[in-house]
């Protein structure tokens, strides 16, 4: 996704056995990962989608492929993701309404974190100990079921970054494939690692995600 720290010759040196893509352009979370599936065996049931900033831990594969093949009707499931510290990383969500546009990441969540449509949306009535139906996850580490995608399609690449998960899940929700947490997996997502290169721009991108989310959302109700 045009890295420029080398990265690309890292990979193609120390691991020639990896099918390397390079897009020559950063085309953003999406856009990257479209690009991978596109490249994809038509026989291939899953794919595992992994930010560069995670870790994975041993059994966490197994773990999401195992509820794949006991719930036929999901269509994505995740893993527990954890802080570099062990601590959990909060992942599961219901999807945003209106209300939540005005709330979470706004200035009303920085004076009143603790409202009732924040604990809705994050989840927080539901121990995250527990293998779950979510609406949809972070998309640090996602197992993807790939008759999912096929019916569904890839990211909308109109978000560069945020939201296109949120956009997906939705997208498949709505073609009757459900989300599943699972916290047997985990994975140690250090977060921001990308983005936090370009502060501002990770703010503006994230406000331009938003807005192209609630716009898509509006014209699906008209």
């Amino acid at each position: 996704n045009a890295s420029a720290d080398g990265s690309a010759d890292v990979v193609r040196q120390q691991f020639p056995w990896v099918h390397l893509i390079e897009t020559g352009r950063n085309a953003g979370f999406g856009g990257g990962c479209n690009a991978g599936l596109a490249q994809l065996p038509t026989d291939i049931d899953a794919v595992f989608l992994l930010n560069p900033d995670a870790v994975v831990s041993p059994g966490t594969l197994r773990a999401l492929a195992d509820t794949l093949d006991a719930h036929p009707t999901v269509g994505v499931v995740g893993p527990l993701l954890l802080e570099a510290d062990g601590t959990v990383q909060s992942s599961r969500r219901r999807f945003p309404r209106l209300l939540t546009a005005f709330v979470e990441s706004t200035i009303v969540q920085t004076y009143l974190p603790r409202t009732p449509e924040l604990a809705r949306f994050y989840v927080w009535d539901r121990p995250d100990t527990q293998e779950q139906q979510v609406d949809w996850m972070m998309g640090a580490a996602l197992l993807l079921r790939m008759a999912a995608v096929r019916q569904v399609g890839g990211f909308d690449e109109d978000f560069f970054m945020y939201f296109e998960e949120t956009d997906w899940c939705r997208r498949a929700a709505s073609a009757g494939w459900l989300a599943r947490f699972q916290p047997a997996g985990r994975v140690t997502h250090l977060g921001g690692r990308s983005s936090e290169q370009n502060l501002a721009g990770r703010h503006i991108q994230f406000t331009q995600s938003k807005g192209h989310y609630y716009r898509k959302i509006g014209r699906a109700h008209v």
